[in-house]
């Protein structure tokens, strides 16, 4: 009698364990860290972090990611609170995203010698700090130097971005165009020798017109420079003035006398040759009317 007594108690204890179990109104925290791609949303399943009681709302649940910023690489706290119970969520900010490159277009052509920077000839979208290389056969650099020596007209080489969490971003070709006539201009330009200011004499802007001044400002830039001789000067004053003019007399020319093919005779009628065509509709020109035929 006191075993089956006995046997009825467990039995009783434990179908109560197992309804309470079932109608818990606790969580329990599973997970306790997780990652989040720089730049994208946080988001957080409670049900991911988790087991809630079966009689457990989660909109009872109230999650704070507020202290995470997922444009800043680095370690943050999110916490869930529950009744009066608060738990921590461990969040890191990562960054395994490759820079994307596009290479720029129209960029101006650079002269011979000139040293050049990658990061000028690409557009590159990135959320974190990047270096732009040019990839050359002695590896990766930031910059080249054009040869001066250089004979074609444009330089192809590769560039590539790598990102401060070293995520490297395709290879893309570019091409850089060179002047070497720009070079030889500029070169040219740095041998002038200025004029002594004292061998200079520029004319005053009320000597010529109003709509000349701007003109005679580059002459005058000019003349300093040594880019033109104060001959050349005063005769382009002299142009800007309306003084600057030739006086040209235009004789008429000798009348020719009138010839004829082979040496033969010229009729004053032309109807008179006997090679004469008349004219399709009927009359031939003379000097002092028209002629019927």
């Amino acid at each position: 009698m006191r075993s089956k007594l006995t046997l009825l108690f467990i039995l009783l204890f434990s179908t109560t364990f197992l309804l309470t179990g079932c109608t818990s109104t606790e969580i329990t925290q599973t997970q306790t860290d997780t990652t989040i791609e720089m730049g994208s949303e946080c988001n957080i399943s409670i049900t991911d972090f988790f087991d809630l009681g079966s009689k457990v709302d989660e909109e009872d649940i109230i999650l704070d990611t507020s202290l995470v910023d997922v444009n800043t690489l680095g370690d943050y706290e999110a916490t869930v609170t529950y009744k009066k119970n608060t738990y921590k969520i461990n969040v890191s900010v990562i960054d395994t995203t490759a820079p994307i490159v596009t290479a720029k277009t129209d960029m101006e052509p650079v002269e011979l010698g000139t040293t050049i920077k990658a990061s000028d000839y690409v557009e590159v979208t990135d959320l974190s700090g990047y270096t732009v290389y040019f990839v050359t056969d002695d590896g990766e650099t930031e910059t080249i130097v054009i040869p001066s020596d250089f004979k074609d007209d444009a330089l192809e080489t590769t560039v590539i971005a790598v990102d401060n969490q070293n995520n490297r971003s395709n290879t893309i070709n570019i091409i850089v165009k060179t002047d070497e006539e720009k070079a030889e201009i500029e070169e040219q330009m740095a041998n002038i020798v200025a004029p002594n200011p004292e061998d200079i004499h520029l004319v005053d802007d009320s000597e010529v017109p109003s709509d000349q001044v701007d003109f005679k400002h580059q002459a005058d830039d000019a003349l300093k420079a040594g880019l033109i001789s104060q001959e050349d000067y005063d005769d382009f004053v002299e142009i800007m003035q309306g003084k600057h003019y030739e006086e040209i007399t235009i004789e008429p020319p000798a009348p020719s006398e009138p010839s004829a093919p082979n040496g033969g005779v010229i009729y004053d009628d032309p109807t008179q040759d006997p090679n004469y065509i008349p004219p399709d509709d009927g009359y031939v020109p003379k000097e002092d009317g028209w002629l019927s035929y």
